[in-house]
């Protein structure tokens, strides 16, 4: 798996059929970002591209049985991270720093996509 794959992967287990556009915003980064996932995704076998029903010109992502498959290995991989990660910190702390994680994501997307960076 390559960066941000297991995050694609996330958000089409909870829904599939998603366009690159809303996965884009899903995941907060540009719908070219996605496309290059994807793109390598569908290479690997984990998802496939379709064309919308109603309308040809858009493609929305669906998971394979490989990309559905292997969602058990990824979230054990998750959760030995987060125990490599939060090792030492009490509950109260990791929920603490949940927080504070939280606020700070929420201030960056209210800076939205038009404030000048540097």
């Amino acid at each position: 798996m390559y960066r941000g794959q297991p995050y694609v992967l996330k958000v089409l287990w909870e829904e599939e059929g998603l366009t690159h556009s809303e996965l884009a915003r899903r995941l907060h980064v540009q719908p070219a970002t996605v496309t290059n996932i994807i793109t390598r995704m569908e290479k690997a076998g984990f998802v496939e591209r379709r064309s919308d029903e109603k309308d040809q010109r858009v493609s929305r992502v669906y998971l394979t049985d490989k990309g559905r498959e292997i969602q058990g290995q990824v979230k054990q991989i998750w959760r030995e991270f987060e125990a490599q990660v939060f090792a030492g910190f009490s509950a109260k702390e990791r929920a603490a720093l949940q927080q504070f994680f939280v606020r700070i994501r929420d201030n960056l997307l209210q800076l939205g996509d038009d404030e000048p960076c540097c």
